[in-house]
């Protein structure tokens, strides 16, 4: 019994250990200011000078994080090693970072492709990664400071205009897919577009930008 516990102990510490810092951070795993490590992520969103969000392989739910780092040098595509502190800033998970070193660059993970009723039925695994919201999301209101409200079968959730342009939007405008980072902000969570992949109900079927063509927007 004691070869067996021994063995099962292992086990446990190899998944923790497989699993990634990002991940064990995210499910509850790392007290609240611990310095972390999490190496070979990959960039997913530059936040002007002040970070950038990542994710670790193997790209699912509970992989995103964001890293809070002024003048990173950081670009997205580029594969980073960050060493910095775990906090929660307004609820949303972060590393504070102290040093990163950029190892090489990657094309970006394809998103997680949701609905907006199942999202929200359980938004926090996603946090800080890329997702596709697909079905069709009708704007219902302008938010404000560059968001929009919209309502996709009869669940509300709204659009942050992070890398888009979204000044044309209007009320009852339909889209049937929206891609970017599911973001957390002023208590609430947000879907902060890629430039290019806000994509009206009639137009899903044929004018979907390649996420090569994202990467090179950011650049």
């Amino acid at each position: 019994m004691k070869k067996l516990a021994i063995i099962l102990a292992l086990l446990i510490c190899a998944g923790a250990v497989q699993a990634g810092v990002v991940y064990n951070i995210q499910n509850g795993d790392v007290p609240l200011d611990t310095e972390v490590t999490i190496t070979d992520v990959i960039v997913t969103g530059v936040v002007g000078t002040n970070g950038f969000f990542a994710i670790e392989a193997p790209y699912g739910v509970q992989n995103g994080i964001y890293v809070y780092l002024a003048d990173s040098g950081a670009a997205v595509g580029d594969v980073v090693t960050v060493t910095g502190t775990y906090s929660e800033y307004h609820d949303l998970s972060q590393v504070a970072g102290t040093s990163i070193t950029i190892t090489g660059t990657a094309a970006l993970p394809a998103p997680i492709v949701l609905t907006v009723p199942v999202l929200m039925a359980d938004p926090e695994p996603y946090e800080s990664n890329i997702i596709t919201l697909t079905g069709d999301m009708v704007v219902t209101g302008d938010a404000g400071f560059g968001e929009w409200d919209v309502l996709s079968d009869g669940v509300a959730f709204r659009y942050d205009n992070f890398w888009a342009d979204l000044t044309g939007l209007a009320v009852d405008d339909c889209y049937g897919s929206a891609t970017g980072i599911l973001n957390y902000t002023y208590d609430a969570f947000k879907i902060a577009i890629f430039e290019g992949q806000l994509l009206t109900c009639e137009a899903v079927p044929t004018q979907a930008t390649s996420f090569s063509q994202t990467k090179a927007l950011y650049r």
